[in-house]
């Protein structure tokens, strides 16, 4: 006999869905499922899709190889600001590639080696024959770390056009000497590196409105200008063209050290545990103390756009939840653009938000009382941004 409830049937056979532990057996009833996105939802399996740099005339938005672009890639690997992009998403970057993955072993797991006693390494990359006989590019290196981290090692070991060699030389070759870690309140992570040829440098990434907003500069075709607000704006709308489209977008920035005020040896740290005051400027917002040092604010470098599909399972699951009566919410630190066309792909949303019938309001020329005017209060999908909860968790306090 089956005693377990029939909504925890349920949870069991979609156990895809479900990270460790399992459905608790004593698992009456349910009325709403509230589901982390990464990794729960989609597969964690992220590639850069489109990045963003600065060229001659402004901020473009180009294509990386990845199945979201058909394998195309529009970017130009001698165009410096699109170098300095890759340097600062390798160094701002924990990941590394599983050294094993990297030589051809035996059953044994021993690494082969050749005729003359060399040891055989795996290529890079490598071709896959798909279903319908195409083939496709795959990278047989496994990297370790976070999803998205190992998107960006993915992509800078596919170019390796930063002029030194690959990601592990490229990190020896420029040390770290400082880090921020990434945490949900600030949303963005800061590494501290000594630049070979070059002054130490403060690197950071995050989410793009936070960068944005500590950046006075911006980087076009190598060269550091002022950023305008035209400029702001262009980078703004390509953004939420991605997020759109369900990319999940982060920003990139630098900032060079003067070498007088931060000299060899120089002790970085940034202050309590909230990580609130450090001795070097960050390009502060208006939300921080202006550091005396912080005379312009950072250099914006561009911005990484990454894709990670939906797990084939879910959609029919949440389908079959909402048939039950239960009410499904996707919680996600991602930006609510993206956020919400993810939860559209996989059917949690399935009718407009306030926001879709508000611009559709304003696209159409509609007014009250209009026949085919929409009315943002009958909206039966929400999209609720985290900024607008005002109750913080213990450990962001």
């Amino acid at each position: 006999m089956n005693n377990t409830s029939p909504t925890t049937q349920i949870l069991t056979r979609l156990a895809s869905l479900a990270p460790s532990p399992p459905p608790p057996q004593t698992l009456g009833s349910t009325s709403c499922i509230c589901s982390d996105k990464t990794g729960t939802l989609t597969q964690n399996i992220m590639t850069v899709a489109k990045v963003v740099y600065g060229e001659s005339n402004g901020s473009t938005t180009h294509d990386a190889p990845s199945s979201f672009t058909g394998g195309r890639k529009t970017y130009s690997v001698e165009d410096e600001s699109f170098r300095r992009l890759l340097r600062c998403s390798v160094l701002n970057n924990v990941s590394t590639f599983n050294e094993s993955s990297k030589w051809l072993l035996d059953e044994d797991d021993n690494k082969v080696t050749d005729s003359d006693g060399a040891f055989i390494p795996v290529p890079f990359e490598g071709e896959v024959v798909q279903g319908d006989g195409s083939t496709i590019t795959s990278v047989n290196w496994k990297p370790v770390g976070n999803a998205s981290e190992c998107a960006m090692l993915k992509l800078v070991q596919t170019e390796a056009a930063l002029g030194i060699g690959d990601a592990e030389k490229v990190r020896k070759s420029n040390p770290s000497l400082f880090t921020i870690p990434f945490n949900s309140k600030n949303k963005y992570q800061v590494h501290v590196h000594e630049i070979e040829n070059g002054p130490t440098t403060v690197l950071m990434k995050g989410a793009p409105e936070r960068i944005l907003d500590r950046c006075s500069h911006i980087l076009l075709s190598g060269r550091v200008v002022v950023m305008t607000e035209e400029e702001r704006q262009s980078i703004v709308e390509q953004q939420e063209d991605l997020s759109r489209n369900g990319l999940r977008c982060l920003g990139f920035a630098e900032r060079e050290l003067r070498k007088k005020e931060y000299p060899t040896g120089f002790k970085f740290n940034a202050g309590d545990e909230k990580y609130d005051t450090p001795n070097f400027p960050l390009g502060e917002d208006k939300k921080d103390t202006v550091h005396p040092n912080a005379t312009t604010g950072l250099v914006f470098l561009g911005l990484m756009a990454l894709i990670d599909p939906p797990r084939p399972a879910v959609p029919p699951a949440v389908a079959k939840c909402k048939t039950a009566g239960v009410k499904v919410i996707m919680v996600t630190g991602d930006h609510p653009v993206t956020a919400q066309a993810i939860a559209e792909r996989v059917g949690i949303l399935w009718s407009k938000t306030r926001g879709d019938m508000e611009r559709d309001n304003e696209r159409f020329g509609r007014s009250p009382g209009d026949s085919d005017w929409e009315d943002p209060d009958s909206a039966r999908a929400i999209v609720v941004p985290g900024s607008t909860i005002s109750v913080d968790m213990a450990e962001e306090r």
